[in-house]
């Protein structure tokens, strides 16, 4: 069992992408309840040690499925066994996250 938090980044991108995609907090149980379980849905982002994701997720909003929806990024710790949510966006709203992005993500969370 792995415990699912959220960063300030992910609450911050969840309270904008609501204001769009106002299902979004409902269209995120299925993965968050995956990655309680300990099942690692989606891609490993390359170019780091650690554990990062890449997760599709259908928006209910858009009625496209996981190809048009959102992506979430989120880091595995396996030694306190804990996943943070870093952030989510919509995939019609932008291609791709920058790996610096996401090293950056990770070093908030360190301090």
């Amino acid at each position: 069992m792995f415990l699912v938090k959220n960063t300030r980044s992910f609450h911050k991108k969840i309270k904008k992408i609501s204001r769009h995609y106002p299902n979004i907090v409902k269209d995120l149980l299925n993965i968050i309840d995956s990655l309680e379980s300990g099942n690692f849905i989606g891609d490993a982002i390359p170019g780091f040690s650690r554990r990062v994701y890449k997760a599709r997720v259908p928006s209910s909003d858009q009625k496209r499925g996981k190809r048009g929806g959102f992506r979430v990024i989120y880091y595995v710790v396996m030694d306190n066994k804990t996943v943070y949510l870093l952030t989510v966006y919509a995939k019609s709203r932008q291609q791709n996250i920058d790996p610096p992005l996401i090293q950056r993500l990770i070093e908030d969370l360190e301090t």
